[in-house]
């Protein structure tokens, strides 16, 4: 019995060490590849960072048209704190115009990183393809929220772009549901 309980001991530790191996210990950094395996276990002090430069190929400007609009979406990397964990995200900030127009219905590129409506990054997925980002519009406590996911195809000449809503709606909504401004399903192109 000692034996047995002695063992399942020496197991779990060597578990415990395989996980602690994935972050690098002498300066505390986790690969942002490698933090999908820690979502809600990153000890404080860490950094998720992009040591791979992995985020390179998302970062630019990127345009295309969707339903009668010009969409613009500009895509940098911040480096964003809380807990004392930092991270390294994407973050992106959109322009929609009218085609026919030129009339501006939404411009999100004069604001600051942290403001509420970026369209802010959250995970890498396993296959390292797919980026996941959160997003809430202008009008987001009637609904116009939702997640967004993106994939650069084509030699990184092009970029996917998908959203889906969310929808949640607040108390404070007296309207009703918020016409969603982001495309479904849009192909961008690299500028």
């Amino acid at each position: 019995m000692i034996k047995k309980i002695i063992l399942i001991f020496i197991l779990i530790i060597n578990l415990l060490g395989c996980k602690a191996q994935i972050i690098s210990s002498s300066q505390n950094i986790i690969p942002i590849e490698d933090y999908i395996t820690y979502p809600y276990d990153v000890p404080e002090g860490y950094y998720i960072k992009d040591v791979n430069n992995l985020f390179d190929k998302y970062i630019g400007t990127w345009t295309g048209i969707y339903d009668g609009k010009n969409y613009e979406f500009v895509v940098t990397k911040y480096t964003s704190s809380f807990l004392e964990i930092a991270m390294d995200e994407l973050i992106i900030r959109y322009k929609i115009t009218d085609a026919s127009t030129g009339n501006v219905i939404i411009d999100t590129t004069p604001l600051l990183d942290d403001s509420p409506m970026m369209i802010t990054g959250s995970y890498l997925d396993e296959n390292g393809e797919t980026y996941h980002l959160e997003y809430m519009g202008e009008d987001f406590i009637c609904g116009q929220n939702g997640y967004v996911l993106i994939a650069v195809v084509n030699n990184n000449t092009q970029m996917n772009l998908a959203y889906a809503v969310k929808g949640e709606k607040t108390t404070d909504c007296l309207t009703g549901t918020a016409e969603q401004v982001l495309p479904p399903f849009i192909t961008l192109t690299k500028q």
